[in-house]
């Protein structure tokens, strides 16, 4: 699998094998918004089959943490590669595709390297949605030098 082309292949598999209808996601905010939701709720379903094959409870000391690893880590990467599914159905019902995936990945990693390099503070984040104002489409409302809200709570948008 070349994930450069990833979004793509979901795309075409989805259309294919069941029919998605790209076309009417694009122009019908109900039915992308509930193809989405079910995508994502699929893939927190699958997160947590992936958690149930790691030994998680450190205070089950009877369980042996090698061997669980060792059983269980084949399950393990399946259930995530199931949650990759889900991902890519929601990323693609909203348009994206692997280029702007790469992106943005890109630019995320980044940022990361930076908050790693300076510290992550809360005090770079607006006070109502508590997104970083540092991610690349939150944006301080700049009303002085005190702000700590985004634009997008400002204008109400995320309220």
């Amino acid at each position: 699998m070349n994930f450069s082309t990833w979004l793509e292949k979901q795309r075409d598999y989805q259309a294919t094998t069941y029919k998605v209808d790209y076309a009417n996601l694009a122009k019908d905010v109900d039915a992308k918004t509930d193809y989405v939701t079910m995508n994502l709720n699929a893939a927190f379903l699958e997160l947590a089959e992936a958690q149930q094959e790691t030994p998680w409870k450190p205070w089950a000391t009877a369980e042996n943490r090698v061997e669980k690893w060792e059983q269980n880590r084949g399950k393990f990467i399946g259930e995530l590669v199931d949650v990759l599914f889900f991902i890519s159905n929601a990323l693609v019902a909203v348009g994206c595709t692997d280029e702007e995936l790469a992106t943005r990945y890109e630019q995320k990693m980044e940022i990361n390297r930076q908050r790693q390099a300076v510290g992550y503070a809360n005090d770079n984040k607006c006070r109502i949605c508590g997104r970083a104002f540092d991610d690349h489409d939150v944006v301080k409302a700049g009303l002085n030098e005190s702000d700590d809200i985004c634009v997008g709570c400002f204008k109400g948008e995320k309220a």
